[in-house]
């Protein structure tokens, strides 16, 4: 069925072009990088897909004119968190909100198991040696017989379980409202101060809520196993940074794998940057040509579904987000 236009940038397409006809008779409005959109085309906007190609340089812009789209119904997009303000904002002006959530499960989870692995075998130690010409051993771990605990179960959170449990490593889980059907052992977020000291490695792949904000608090990481690790690819906000520092500098905790932090970029005056035994990404670990494209195929399914009126997938609720 035809209705208001679909907002798209021309990088998304000229790749996916065809695949957009296909998948629908609405008009194609594109966000050019050399143009801009005026008031009228915008007006027309029922449909936007925020993709993949628009991070991190065309943010703005394409932010803009959603702001400038009074009659979006639907917005689409490529992240799988929707804790920042502006997805609030949309919520709140009744838009509906869909995420790309599952599209960069794999090389997220793959990179869990890196950073874990990283630093098992003491890998920044190793290339800080190699750079200065030093012959230098250092500690070795293993994965294998380690006890991690998954925090967050969404598609990144059970890949990562699958993923440990490829390692014989025990795995224990943690999610918002267990209910039996995990397929692993899985606790309420409730019981991290209890359990924490139990694991070897968390990891935290929760999404960011009033829920989860802050949930490996100072008291949640004096109570970890001494050496334990942390790897954290869900946001920054659920860890209580300052604490987290001085953990990692009393050696208490043992090291950490971390993609994302409180503030990002971050600060190049961070005590996280010269820690030994930190290994830091620059929020990356989703990025893969299999993300982009698995982003783009769900935005494309769910463009046919909004059209026969079906339920849409990865749907947000206010509550949720």
């Amino acid at each position: 069925m035809a209705g208001g236009s679909v907002l798209v940038t021309d990088t998304f397409l000229a790749r996916y072009g065809d695949r957009l006809a296909g998948c629908t008779a609405r008009p194609v409005l594109v966000l050019r990088a050399e143009a801009g959109l005026s008031e009228e085309e915008l007006a027309e906007v029922e449909v936007a897909w925020f993709s993949p190609d628009t991070f991190p340089d065309r943010v703005p812009e394409y932010l803009d004119a959603i702001e400038r789209s009074p009659a979006l119904r639907w917005f689409a997009t490529l992240s799988a968190g929707v804790d920042h303000p502006f997805f609030h904002g949309l919520l709140a002006r009744g838009v509906r909100l869909t995420t790309s959530s599952g599209s960069s499960a794999v090389p997220i989870a793959e990179g869990v198991l890196a950073g874990m692995l990283a630093l098992a075998r003491s890998l920044p130690a190793a290339v800080e040696a190699q750079r200065a010409h030093r012959w230098e051993r250092a500690r070795m771990d293993e994965l294998a017989g380690a006890r991690v605990l998954v925090v967050g179960l969404g598609p990144i959170g059970a890949g990562v379980v699958a993923r440990c449990r490829a390692f014989d490593m025990e795995v224990e889980a943690m999610r918002r409202r267990p209910d039996g059907t995990e397929g692993v052992p899985t606790h309420a977020y409730a019981e991290l101060p209890v359990i924490v000291g139990r694991f070897d490695w968390i990891v935290l792949a929760a999404p960011l809520s009033p829920l989860t904000e802050g949930l490996l608090s100072e008291a949640v990481i004096a109570a970890m196993r001494p050496g334990a690790r942390l790897v954290n690819i869900g946001r920054g906000g659920l860890v209580d940074e300052p604490a987290l520092v001085a953990g990692l500098r009393e050696g208490r905790v043992g090291g950490a794998y971390l993609d994302v932090t409180a503030v990002e970029p971050l600060p190049a005056d961070s005590e996280l940057w010269d820690l030994p035994t930190v290994l830091i990404t620059a929020h990356t670990s989703g990025a893969s040509t299999g993300t982009v494209d698995r982003a783009n195929e769900i935005f494309l399914d769910n463009l046919r579904r909004y059209d026969a009126g079906s339920s849409l997938v990865n749907e947000v609720t206010a509550d949720a987000s």
